[in-house]
């Protein structure tokens, strides 16, 4: 078979289109590893450093890295009370932030009301919702 003009045509256009494919995908992964930095940045601002750690070591694609982090936070979530160490940690961290906007304020001052008195054990009895 001997090539003719189309062919060459078809072999060029074929070129660009997997050109142009490879460069969408990696301005994609580009745009995906920049909005990872930036979500760094912004829990680092609020004091989680650990969140911010771990998505830096998304961004730059360190897998081993990655994987002792989430090894170390599943071990302390493992901990008796790690969960509620954590959330709390977090909690005191990004609250102040939180509570200097006036709508998230009122969120949380509304979401506490609906949380009733702990008991003589020391917890609460409901959380949620209180009955009508």
């Amino acid at each position: 078979m001997v090539p003719n003009f189309w062919m060459y045509i078809a072999l060029a256009a074929l070129a660009a289109c997997a050109v142009f494919v490879v460069l969408f995908l990696y301005n994609r992964r580009e745009q995906w590893r920049s909005r990872a930095f930036d979500a760094a940045a912004q829990f680092k601002a609020l004091g989680l450093e650990r969140m911010a750690h771990i998505l830096k070591q998304i961004a730059i694609g360190d897998k081993s890295g990655l994987a002792q982090s989430i090894h170390a936070l599943h071990s302390d979530l493992e901990e008796p009370g790690g969960m509620y160490r954590l959330l709390g940690d977090a909690l005191r961290k990004a609250l102040p932030n939180l509570l200097l906007k006036p709508e998230w304020l009122a969120f949380v001052t509304a979401e506490l009301a609906k949380i009733e008195p702990p008991t003589a054990s020391g917890v609460p009895t409901a959380v949620g919702p209180k009955p009508a």
